[in-house]
């Protein structure tokens, strides 16, 4: 639990997020376009087997609920791979991790109109866990990494 709240604690505050192997989310530049680096992650994820649950448009959502523009574009892809799912969810002392469910990675464009995939670094999320869920952890980054080759 204590993880979980020093994640949440991190996402807060984004001061977790950089290109550093040691930190908490992971922000690597894309050379591609917004649109065209989140259809490839979709389709690796499909190829995969792993579902697009969805995508979340925060830059209009936060201009229809708040009429705020943010500049650039906040796009959230929500991915399940249910196996992987219900291997977590089995383990009673797991259930907490159902917060990050579904795994998410983000597609940002900023004003200048640089992109960049910002994802949580499990490796370092899964420090101090147990062996059995760290294998399990272990298959989702194999993953992860194939889904993010652009």
């Amino acid at each position: 639990m204590k993880k979980i709240l020093l994640f949440l604690l991190g996402l807060i505050t984004l001061g977790s997020c950089s290109t550093n192997n040691d930190e908490l989310l992971i922000s690597i530049k894309s050379d591609k376009s917004l649109d065209v680096t989140i259809n490839q992650i979709k389709e690796n994820a499909l190829h995969l087997g792993w579902s697009v649950t969805a995508i979340r448009d925060m830059k209009q959502k936060l201009q229809n609920k708040v009429n705020r523009d943010i500049g650039g574009e906040v796009k959230i892809i929500e991915l399940c791979k249910p196996e992987y799912a219900a291997e977590i969810l089995s383990i009673d002392d797991n259930k907490y991790l159902s917060v990050l469910m579904p795994c998410s990675i983000s597609v940002i464009e900023n004003k200048d109109k640089a992109v960049f995939i910002t994802y949580l670094n499990i490796p370092k999320f899964s420090e101090g866990l147990t062996d059995e869920t760290q294998d399990i952890l272990r298959k989702i980054y194999t993953d992860q990494q194939e889904l993010l080759q652009l």
